[in-house]
């Protein structure tokens, strides 16, 4: 099994989310491909330095590094407050714009029960 280094942090996307991200530390043990990387972990296989790879039906990225570590990006779990509530993310849409979305509406609708807030 290759060592695995995971990073669990925040940061600031550039859409204004709060994100996690890990990383993948390159495998010594692997065939030294210059210029690729390479993770059987979410079925990632080998790919070149920059290149970005979607994270199997997850709104996530592994991006190869210069150094051939394997840099991960994904959703943070989010949370509402009524009248506001969280929508799943729609995973056909590139990362990050498949992330949950925050939707608010109006208090009055809410009670009234005029708008579902419920998901199925």
């Amino acid at each position: 099994m290759s060592p695995i280094t995971l990073f669990i942090t925040t940061l600031l996307a550039s859409h204004g989310a709060f994100a996690w991200v890990g990383l993948i530390k390159r495998d010594p043990s692997t065939p030294d491909a210059d210029g690729y990387c390479y993770s059987g972990m979410y079925e990632l296989g080998s790919f070149e330095k920059s290149e970005t790879k979607r994270i199997g039906d997850l709104c996530a990225v592994a991006t190869c590094q210069e150094d051939r570590d394997i840099l991960l990006s994904g959703c943070a779990p989010i949370q509402a407050r009524p009248p506001c509530y969280v929508m799943p993310g729609i995973l056909s849409k590139p990362f990050p714009d498949c992330c949950y979305e925050i939707k608010c509406v109006n208090e009055k609708d809410v009670k009234d029960n005029s708008i579902d807030t419920e998901t199925s």
